[in-house]
């Protein structure tokens, strides 16, 4: 009799061994993967990778993107998962694109971290209240293991978009980093946002507090938050805002919270004071002695009471950016050369405030004396000033810093004591037109009579040196007994004056009486005597009979032009002892021969051919 097996029995069979199946198939796949190459990389290195594809997607505005990262590190394999889950870092940054999405990332942050640091950002607008109050709750409960907090969004017209009110704040006992970025379009009408209740900063306990940076959202100058450990401090505007109305406090707040923060490295300051800052005198001086970036930008009469209350060490490198304030506009760039007697005086407050020891050196006032221009993309100078070898505050085989000036080129120059400038460099401009460019550099020959070194990085500074030379170069030397020739006070080297009457009355600062910038005055010395090095970054040479069109022909040079300065040069008993020649285009073997006949030393290299 046979025996027969109901459905239910043969389902059961086949159910278990799909079961059996399954299971080999899962422990082959397994096998197999535990073959492939990336199974092989040691953990760390996968941690590395999950974490450079986590910051691919973090921050998406899209919740679906922020999701992604973690699919495609955790639901690919058992041994992918594994190490996801097992890493701490993975999952301590913890973004607030949906509520799902933020609570996942703190549970994992909590569970696999032990409740160690996070990161937390907020690039998303205000939008569901709940969603809303949800994020900064958790923020709150949290509070004790945020490291880092960076908030960026459209504030709504109010503050408390950016920093809610109505929550209690715990303290942020190890918070280092906080960046607060409002983004509203209509700022510019409303104003800049000033945060008044900053003392509920994480109840106004941040003791670890190193980097603190507002863009267009203000605090008092006396929040609590303003601690000694701060080394990067930015209080900074938009572009497009013209009229930044709100001051933070009063000028003895400013420099008393300045005061407080001894290791400030990175200061930027884009703000206007409140009218108090115009007459403000003190005879405090407040030190910054490990500030390294400093950029100040405000009206100028501010800028020199600001400066004229600072110290800084000499390798600092400052920024400055004074504005004008009009009654119609708003704030603007200074434009006029009215405006030359302000900007002198912010540039001697300056002095006192960068080079403190050298207008005391000997009663000289060789601080006041920059002997290193270039001219950036823009119109932005770049100066190095002088600093006497007696000051004690710069260390041996140590530089000096830099000052960024903004400022247009018919008061950038005319503050600027030209006969201390040896180095001048042009750095390549696309902003402004061939012409203006070519104008430019021209001008600024003609006022640089002492140079040493010349560097150019462009095709048109390049036509418009040889253009000058060519011009006013082959004329006879000047007379000896003529005013324009080298005294031997200012062939000394510039960073280290000489002093051979201590008596004598110290030259005053050409910037007090700075020469016409008329193209039509008088010149002096265009002839370059003092020239030793000239560099010449991505010259194009002439080829002759070439079928080149015109605006590839108007920004090369003749490579007989440059060699008929050079020897004049010789002829006159001032070789050049040094030519650089990088990157150059169409310049052949036998004319690279004639030029290091010429000069002392030739560095050539040829551009590298992109076909």
């Amino acid at each position: 009799m046979e025996s027969t097996i109901s459905s239910s029995d043969q389902l059961s069979v086949i159910d278990a061994s799909i079961a059996r199946l399954t299971a080999e198939l899962e422990d082959l796949r397994v096998r197999r993967n535990s073959y492939a190459p990336v199974s092989k990389l040691p953990p760390e290195i996968m941690e590395n990778i999950f974490l450079f594809r986590r910051d691919d997607h973090y921050g998406s505005n899209n919740p679906s993107n922020a999701w992604q990262w973690i699919q495609e590190v955790s639901h690919v394999c058992r041994s992918w998962r594994l190490a996801a889950l097992q890493s701490r870092e993975l999952w301590s940054r913890v973004s607030f694109e949906s509520p799902e999405y933020a609570e996942l990332l703190l549970n994992r942050s909590e569970r696999v971290g032990g409740g160690g640091p996070i990161s937390v950002e907020i690039r998303s607008e205000p939008t569901d209240e709940e969603d809303e109050e949800y994020m900064w709750e958790a923020i709150a409960c949290e509070s004790q293991r945020v490291k880092s907090l960076d908030i960026q969004r459209n504030s709504g017209g109010s503050d408390e978009f950016v920093w809610p009110l109505g929550l209690p704040w715990n303290p942020a006992p190890i918070l280092e980093f906080l960046r607060m970025e409002v983004t509203d379009d209509d700022l510019p009408v409303a104003g800049l946002l000033m945060l008044d209740h900053s003392s509920l900063l994480f109840a106004g306990h941040t003791p670890r507090l190193r980097h603190l940076e507002l863009t267009n959202l203000l605090i008092p100058w006396s929040s609590s938050i303003l601690t000694a450990n701060i080394t990067t401090l930015k209080l900074t505007w938009s572009d497009h805002i013209s009229r930044p109305a709100i001051s933070p406090g009063t000028p003895t707040e400013f420099f008393r919270a300045l005061d407080q923060m001894p290791s400030l490295e990175t200061l930027d300051i884009f703000q206007l004071f409140n009218p108090e800052m115009n007459t403000f005198r003190s005879d405090d001086i407040v030190a910054l002695p490990k500030i390294k970036q400093f950029t100040l930008k405000g009206i100028t009469k501010q800028c020199t009471v600001i400066l004229k209350h600072l110290s800084v060490p000499p390798t600092a490198c400052l920024s400055l950016i004074p504005l004008q304030l009009d009654s119609q506009t708003g704030i603007e760039p200074l434009s006029q050369t009215s405006h030359l007697p302000g900007v002198l005086r912010m540039i001697r407050a300056l002095h006192k405030a960068w080079i403190r020891h050298g207008e005391a050196c000997r009663g000289t006032h060789w601080g006041a004396y920059f002997c290193f221009f270039r001219l950036k993309p823009g119109g932005c100078i770049q100066l190095r000033p002088i600093v006497p070898k007696c000051n004690k505050e710069l260390e041996e085989n140590t530089e000096p810093g830099t000052l960024m000036l903004h400022l247009p080129e018919e008061l950038s120059l005319q503050i600027l004591p030209s006969k201390y400038v040896h180095f001048i460099d042009i750095v390549e401009d696309t902003l402004t037109s061939k012409s203006n460019r070519a104008s430019l550099v021209r001008h600024i020959f003609n006022y640089f009579p002492k140079t040493v070194h010349i560097c150019l990085r462009d095709s048109f500074t390049h036509t418009a040196f040889m253009e000058h030379i060519k011009a006013h170069a082959f004329d006879p030397p000047a007379p000896e007994n003529d005013s324009n020739v080298n005294t031997p006070e200012a062939d000394n080297s510039p960073s280290e004056p000489s002093h051979t009457n201590d008596e004598a009355t110290p030259p005053a600062p050409e910037a007090d009486n700075p020469p016409s910038t008329d193209p039509q005055a008088p010149r002096t010395n265009n002839n370059f005597d003092n020239l030793t090095i000239l560099s010449l970054q991505g010259v194009k040479f002439k080829v002759p009979n070439s079928n080149s069109n015109s605006d590839d022909t108007t920004d090369r040079i003749d490579v007989e032009d440059l060699l008929a300065f050079l020897r004049m040069r010789s002829e006159r008993g001032k070789r050049l002892m040094q030519l650089r020649l990088s990157k150059t285009h169409d310049l052949k073997e036998e004319d690279v021969e004639r030029l290091r006949a010429c000069v002392d030393d030739l560095e050539w290299t040829q551009a590298t051919s992109t076909a």
